[in-house]
């Protein structure tokens, strides 16, 4: 049980902490961002992976464990390598996040947790895990969000310190466990 914690709060993590650094690039460049697309953000995140879990857990049924260590490692490290390669930038510089712009930042911020949902998932979760892991994740991506919006709000621009790659060493690390655990 504690290894399935430990699991669902380091994939959260993973997937939270992208939308933390955008919102600190939001916060430092004075964008405000109201809780209510807080939330949207946050959600679509928690959702996108709970779904691609979902589907993980049901075809590990018909894959060899095995291969689904072998995809579920070659797909977290490959994530964890783009994030590392492709960090989320901020450019537009108007005073307010747009809803539009909303739904388009939580869709961006939530396509890597569709793969690294399915990349766990036919690793052989359970049901169960599916169910904590979103939980976590909506609660995760909503606190680190708002941290990181704080924060960047704060700091200003104040600082040049880059992030960004750290979800991405995360997710390396999430992949290298399969061979350990």
């Amino acid at each position: 049980m504690f290894e399935s914690i430990f699991l669902a709060v380091l994939l959260a993590g993973a997937i939270s902490i992208d939308a933390m650094m955008c919102a600190f690039g939001y916060g430092s460049a004075q964008k405000k961002i109201s809780l209510p697309k807080i939330v949207v953000i946050s959600l679509f995140g928690a959702l996108f992976l709970g779904v691609s879990l979902f589907f993980g857990y049901i075809l590990s049924s018909v894959i060899s464990e095995d291969l689904t260590i072998v995809i579920s490692m070659a797909i977290l490290i490959a994530l964890g390598l783009y994030r590392i390669i492709k960090r989320p930038k901020v450019e537009d510089k108007h005073t307010n996040l747009s809803w539009r712009e909303t739904f388009l930042l939580a869709f961006a911020l939530s396509i890597d947790g569709l793969a690294v949902g399915f990349g766990a998932g036919i690793h052989g979760v359970t049901l169960l895990f599916c169910i904590m892991t979103t939980a976590v994740t909506m609660v995760m991506g909503f606190s680190l969000t708002i941290a990181g919006y704080k924060i960047g709000r704060k700091l200003t621009k104040k600082t040049t310190l880059d992030l960004t790659w750290v979800s991405g060493v995360v997710l390396i690390l999430l992949g290298l466990s399969k061979l350990v655990l």
